[in-house]
């Protein structure tokens, strides 16, 4: 690639794959999802096509290689126009110019008027169809059926050494063979130069910019309506959480974390010993909810985990050796309790571990009985433990 020539910007479908990640909604909504399904593949084949077009930018040296140019062309061309139709509804405005391929159109052999001169769009169709895609009978394209009639080709013209004859620096082309004879002649040349094909091609992709600013508006549109939407903090605070989980629930956000909450505050206490150190975590709990609830109302996702990990997240110091392995295998084995627990299960093993941290760690703080318990309690009361000892170093906070 002569990087001193124009050539397709990576920027440009990068910003298109930026802003279809970004979206709220067409990943997750059921309305959108052939349209992400598309963009998915979009993304995917511009990046491929761009890479070789941009490596291969370049005049081309044989006519395999002019061959993989043009395959790469049409992945350009197609995927740009089916997501422009997609998305915005039309055909990209460069389709209906006649730019580009109109010097051979309207020049020697075709000689075809302004009226008849097919846009570049239409051109590049043709000469898809009749180089690569039908070189055995081409005859869709209506204008050159009138004036070709059916049409075969037997290769592709790459050689810089024909541009005397067709006074182009670069000329490109196609060899047909024609049904209607021009001048009592069957064998035209159709040729243009490299650099028009070029041109056509940056134009296209280009285009793929509105394509871009649509799904950013789109995303700004939701965005503002979600900023629209206002919990209902008059009510009990686990309600208040559960009409914050409702709103996160309508942007396809994750609620685990206020779910969790919410067990913790709402979760029966079954020993009354355990009553006082519970209550100051939940009050603990409940002074979050409001900067939660003020995190998600603005959009700020990154607040939103800070605020939520406040609520789990406690690293006092001193903790016994194996604290966090057993930590790690109670929070990840006990999740519901069975009534027939086998030996070397999983959650045999967490209930060893929850069973050890008690012994080790949070009788100071709580009474447990792991094998009566129910799980959520077990790890309410493990967090209570934590949050306890925190508080005593005076270190609450969020790493």
């Amino acid at each position: 690639m002569d990087g001193n020539k124009l050539n397709l910007d990576e920027r440009i479908y990068i910003d298109f794959n930026n802003a279809i990640n970004k979206s709220p909604t067409i990943s997750e909504e059921d309305c959108y999802s052939m349209l992400y399904n598309l963009a998915c593949a979009v993304m995917d084949r511009l990046e491929t096509a761009v890479r070789y077009l941009n490596n291969h930018w370049n005049y081309p040296e044989t006519e395999e290689e002019f061959l993989c140019f043009l395959m790469f062309s049409c992945m350009l061309n197609d995927g740009v126009d089916k997501i422009y139709k997609k998305t915005i509804g039309t055909e990209p405005e460069c389709n209906c110019k006649k730019k580009y391929f109109k010097e051979y159109c309207m020049g020697n052999p075709a000689y075809l008027s302004e009226e008849e001169c097919p846009t570049d769009e239409a051109f590049f169709e043709y000469f898809r169809s009749i180089s690569f895609a039908h070189p055995y009978e081409t005859n869709r394209n209506k204008t050159f059926k009138n004036l070709y009639g059916l049409q075969v080709s037997p290769w592709v013209v790459v050689n810089k050494n024909m541009m005397p004859f067709y006074h182009y620096a670069e000329p490109i082309g196609v060899r047909i063979y024609a049904s209607i004879k021009q001048d009592e002649n069957d064998i035209h040349d159709i040729m243009f130069s490299f650099e028009a094909l070029k041109g056509f091609l940056i134009e296209k992709y280009s285009a793929l910019n509105d394509v871009t600013e649509w799904i950013k508006k789109s995303s700004e549109d939701t965005f503002n309506e979600w900023r629209k939407e206002r919990i209902n903090r008059d009510q009990a605070p686990t309600d208040v959480l559960r009409d914050a989980c409702r709103i996160l629930a309508l942007r396809h956000e994750s609620t685990y974390d206020i779910e969790i909450i919410i067990k913790y505050i709402e979760c029966p206490v079954t020993d009354e010993r355990n009553l006082k150190y519970v209550k100051e975590y939940r009050e603990y709990l409940i002074g979050i909810i409001p900067e939660i609830c003020d995190c998600i109302e603005s959009l700020d996702t990154a607040g939103q985990y800070l605020q939520e990990r406040r609520s789990y997240v406690f690293c006092p110091t001193g903790l016994h050796q194996m604290a966090h392995y057993q930590l790690e295998k109670i929070f990840s084995y006990l999740q519901e309790r069975h009534s027939f627990i086998p030996q070397g299960s999983d959650e045999e093993w967490g209930l060893k571990q929850a069973n050890a941290f008690y012994t080790e760690f949070a009788r100071k703080w709580v009474f447990m009985d792991v094998y009566q318990m129910n799980y959520t309690e077990i790890k309410l009361l493990i967090m209570v433990s934590m949050f306890m000892e925190c508080k005593e170093q005076g270190r609450i906070e969020v790493r």
